[in-house]
């Protein structure tokens, strides 16, 4: 009894006898439930509303400066500062310190700081969540580490959410995400919760889901701060652009515009919504017009921060531009200009391009020699409407229907008969266009969601065939009534086993298709290829057994006959030059940049998409040349991986993945190559522009995988060659593909002119991560770090030391210090190991 006297005392509350044993499990219970509640509702102080709003104003300047909107100054630093005063522990000051230092000496040199920073500190959760989020999807595991070492912060959580969003695990972000809210310590942590939750809707529930999610975000900030609600009403708008429902994205495309116009968002916000609102008006002139005019009315401030991207290829509304020339009877103009702006050697191939040229000259002549009223008016009357016959079965070919159709309509008034009978064949195109487009749209039967599972099922070559030519039975009669009706469903097709089926994509045979008996070498091929070719376009469509059906309607610009050799192999096979897809394969429809392909037979380059890639380089290089000059801090050689080995150490063996194994991020090696390259470039006043450049290296890695076929297929011809490539791949088809792609562009960094371009390429893809789309990103991973390794090797050889690469420091980061030929030295010798 005095024992229990004394536990009354201690605790000060009256515990009950032993007549009531349920009644002390009952209050077991309670004292158990009550600290398991404290416990999980220990969090850090809030934040205080005049650190956020400093922030707030700190993080707008810095977009600004960095958009190079305003020039830089001490209000950033003053701004962090303040934030510093009222909120010292706060992790988004660390951050935003990092992001300066990043902006300022790029991100290698705060790579180098926060990975010396946390190993002399390696219990420190800060500094191990700071070194995490510059190493990107590297750096899982030390968000782990730092969510370990502090379980009740909001950012290691939601760092991982991050992480789990970039791979496409929507569930896992959502949960993790949830796990950094419930931690939030201020509006401005809420917000990145839940612009993070907002990107992981399930497309297959997001019309609802957003609706509870933007309800919760309404409740959670009514005492927020003016510009973080108006952030959170973004947050709605951007996301409900992507609605299900037309109603709904049109309501978001209206409260997006009102933001647009209002004064409530932060200029980083305006850049958010203004992006999201200009790719869901794609295809929609009026809404792209509302646009141009809202960007016309901002500040000069803003609207240098924010530019408005030009359309497709580059160019300002080029078909706009080339159709109102039509339209007033002037088609020389446009002509001359798009064929001069090709590549020599893809103008070369342009044959409807300058068939066109030659009709449009002779057609503006015989206006002008009518207007000046001379002898000869009637017969060059005459030969204006056979020129304009020319043109207009010219264009036809060459695909620009648009312009047809406007060059007809100005004809009119002069010669209503020919006008009436160009119109009705550019019409005819143009519908069957876009019935084509509809017919292949049946490959796409819906996204796959975690919660839907996989796509439907596969969709037949022979499904596809007969749409198209349900749409070529309705429109040839008004393109072509001299020709039969092109046979679809006869389509001549290549089979290659259980590998898959390819239909013959032409544009002519070849001798292996007159082996066959599919006809003469040389001459067109029929059914699908003859009606693409008709109208100026280029059609694939083929079932493979990695990718399934799958197919593309492309623009043609021009075709040839190719053959060359790579490492003492031969290839030969047809390129067919392309300008944008109107239906393009399966990755590019699912945000993936494809420049080119190969198809068996040949390739196709994707001019459009090289020429916006072009565009990004030329920017890219005058952003680096600004920046020249700053100083470079590289890690000691090493230091990642013993980073690592410390926190596996610790981590604890089947906790985690092997932390080891993390491969430490690119941090832009790919802008110091090019920067290196460009500066090179400039030197010797080289007059190639960075598309000839692009153009090279797509068709070098192409004619690389033509190689490849010649090597590998079929596998009985060279079973040796064969076995070792499929022991390279893991004998799985994930393998195969991103060892092809590792061959292709390993062979293009040995063989083009300077490979210091080609490996500026690789990089950039390589930084981006694997998405999934393609097996290009994590086939080019592997082979710079490849590189890299020959590179050790070197370095290891007094004899063979690469004179600019110090070798104390870690080697991954100096590429951009080889030479062209020591880098072409060591992918030789790569080449050489890959049995190239």
């Amino acid at each position: 009894m005095a024992r229990r006297a004394a536990i009354v005392r201690l605790l000060g509350v009256a515990l009950p006898t032993g007549k009531s044993i349920r009644a002390w499990l009952a209050f077991a219970c309670v004292l158990l439930l009550a600290s398991g509640c404290r416990s999980a509702a220990v969090r850090a102080a809030a934040v205080p509303a005049s650190a956020e709003d400093a922030l707030e104003r700190a993080l707008d300047r810095a977009f600004l400066v960095q958009a190079g909107a305003q020039a830089d100054g001490p209000e950033i630093a003053a701004l962090l500062a303040e934030v510093e005063g009222a909120a010292p522990d706060w992790w988004a000051l660390a951050r935003a310190r990092q992001d300066e230092q990043r902006r300022a000496a790029g991100a290698l040199t705060a790579y180098a700081h926060a990975l010396a920073a946390w190993s002399a500190r390696p219990d420190d959760a800060r500094a191990a969540y700071l070194c995490a989020r510059i190493e990107g999807a590297g750096g899982r595991a030390l968000f782990e580490h730092a969510a370990e070492l502090d379980a009740a912060s909001f950012w290691p959580w939601h760092g991982l959410a991050q992480l789990a969003l970039g791979r496409g695990a929507r569930a896992e972000a959502q949960r993790l995400e949830r796990r950094a809210l419930a931690r939030a310590r201020c509006d401005y942590e809420r917000l990145l919760a839940y612009d993070t939750l907002a990107r992981a809707l399930d497309p297959q529930r997001h019309d609802r889901d957003a609706r509870d999610l933007f309800e919760e975000v309404a409740q959670e900030l009514g005492d927020a701060l003016p510009a973080q609600r108006a952030r959170g009403e973004m947050l709605r708008a951007r996301t409900q652009l992507q609605a299900t429902d037309p109603g709904a994205r049109d309501l978001a495309w209206r409260d997006a515009r009102d933001l647009l116009l209002g004064e409530r968002l932060s200029a980083r916000d305006q850049a958010e919504l203004f992006g999201a609102a200009a790719q869901s008006a794609v295809g929609d002139a009026e809404r792209v017009n509302q646009l141009r005019a809202i960007h016309a009315r901002w500040p000069a401030t803003l609207r240098r921060a924010v530019e408005v991207q030009p359309d497709a290829r580059g160019e300002a509304t080029p078909l706009e531009h080339r159709r109102a020339s039509f339209a007033r009877g002037s088609p020389v103009a446009p002509l001359a200009a798009y064929l001069d702006a090709l590549p020599a050697r893809v103008r070369a191939t342009c044959l409807d391009g300058a068939a066109a040229l030659d009709a449009a000259r002779r057609y503006e002549a015989s206006r002008t020699s009518a207007a000046g009223g001379t002898a000869a008016a009637s017969g060059d009357a005459a030969t204006g409407g056979d020129a304009a016959r020319a043109l207009s079965q010219s264009l036809l070919r060459l695909g620009w229907h648009a312009e047809a159709l406007a060059f007809a309509q100005s004809l009119a008034p002069s010669q209503p008969l020919l006008a009436a009978a160009l119109e009705l064949r550019a019409r005819s195109a143009l519908a069957l266009e876009s019935d084509v487009v509809t017919a292949y749209s049946v490959l796409d039967p819906g996204p796959a969601s975690e919660a839907a599972g996989p796509r439907g099922p596969e969709v037949s070559i022979a499904r596809v065939l007969r749409l198209v030519d349900g749409a070529a039975r309705a429109w040839w009669p008004g393109l072509d009534q001299e020709r039969a009706v092109p046979d679809v469903l006869g389509s001549p097709r290549r089979g290659f086993g259980a590998l898959g089926e390819l239909v013959h994509p032409g544009p002519w045979y070849d001798a292996g298709d007159e082996r066959a008996g599919r006809g003469s070498a040389g001459t067109a091929v029929d059914g699908l290829a003859r009606l693409a070719a008709s109208v100026g376009r280029f059609a694939l469509l083929g079932r493979m057994l990695v990718v399934g059906t799958d197919g593309c309607w492309m623009a043609r610009v021009g075709a040839q006959r190719e053959r060359g050799e790579q490492f003492g192999t031969r290839w030969s096979g047809t390129t067919v030059f392309c300008d944008g897809a109107a239906f393009g394969i399966r990755p590019a429809r699912t945000g993936a940049e494809i420049a080119g392909l190969a198809v068996h037979e040949g390739y196709w380059v994707d001019l459009g998409a090289l020429r916006d890639w072009a565009l990004r380089i030329d920017r890219e290089i005058e952003r680096a040349r600004a920046q020249s000059g700053r100083a470079l801090v590289l890690p000691p050689r090493g230091a990642h991986r013993e980073s690592r080995r410390a926190l596996g150490s610790k981590s604890g063996a089947g906790t985690r993945a092997d932390p080891g194994a993390v491969r430490a991020p690119w941090l832009g090696e790919s802008r110091r190559v090019r920067a290196a390259w460009a500066a090179d470039q400039q030197r010797a006043a080289s007059q190639t522009s960075t598309l000839e450049h692009l153009l090279e290296a797509v068709s070098r890695h192409e004619e690389a995988h033509l190689c490849d076929r010649a090597r590998l297929w079929p596998p009985w011809r060279q079973p040796r060659r064969a076995l070792e490539f499929l022991v390279a791949a893991g004998f799985t088809p994930g393998g195969v593909q991103r060892q092809l792609e590792l061959r292709a562009e390993l062979s293009a960094l040995c063989i083009v002119d300077d490979p210091r371009f080609v490996l500026a390429s690789l990089l950039e893809l390589a930084e981006q991560g694997d998405d999934g789309r393609t097996a290009h990103a994590h086939a080019y991973d592997e082979l710079a770090r490849a590189l890299v390794a020959e590179l050790e090797s070197a370095l290891a050889r007094p004899d063979g030391r690469p004179a600019a690469v110090d070798p104390a420091l870690e080697p991954q980061w100096q590429l951009h210090r080889l030479a062209p030929e020591e880098l072409r030295a060591l992918a030789l010798s790569l080449a050489r190991r890959n049995g190239l």
